[in-house]
């Protein structure tokens, strides 16, 4: 019978792909969404369809996001964040300098320096 590999050394081998590696990060995103919307709805001691009736969807949706079925759209996922309390930034990151965007539409922004990645950008979405 042949010797199975450690999950960590058969996920490494995998990263390498460039394809399974960017759908593995939206996975995980889906993931920490769905951890995240539900643990603060609960801290709340809201339920799902509470929830649904606060942001105008119905009870379904939040439930598909919370087990990361659903991915919500940037909309919808703003209304559940602000119902929750949170805040929503989103983060672009990109090899150069882009140009600044109206500044109406900013409530922060970077550029924020990474090591891998020389230029990002944080909006905060009201």
């Amino acid at each position: 019978m042949p010797q199975l590999k450690p999950l960590s050394e058969v996920l490494k081998k995998k990263l390498e792909n460039p394809s399974f590696a960017r759908a593995f990060e939206e996975e995980k995103a889906k993931v920490f969404l769905a951890y995240a919307i539900k643990e603060l709805r609960q801290k709340q001691s809201l339920t799902q369809k509470q929830l649904a009736a606060m942001v105008g969807t119905d009870q379904s949706s939040v439930a598909k996001i919370e087990r990361a079925l659903a991915f919500p759209k940037m909309d919808l996922l703003s209304r559940l964040v602000t119902a929750l309390g949170g805040h929503l930034i989103v983060e672009i990151t990109v090899p150069e300098p882009i140009g600044e965007p109206p500044k109406k539409q900013i409530l922060s922004q970077g550029p924020h320096h990474h090591k891998k990645v020389p230029h990002s950008y944080s909006y905060a979405i009201a």
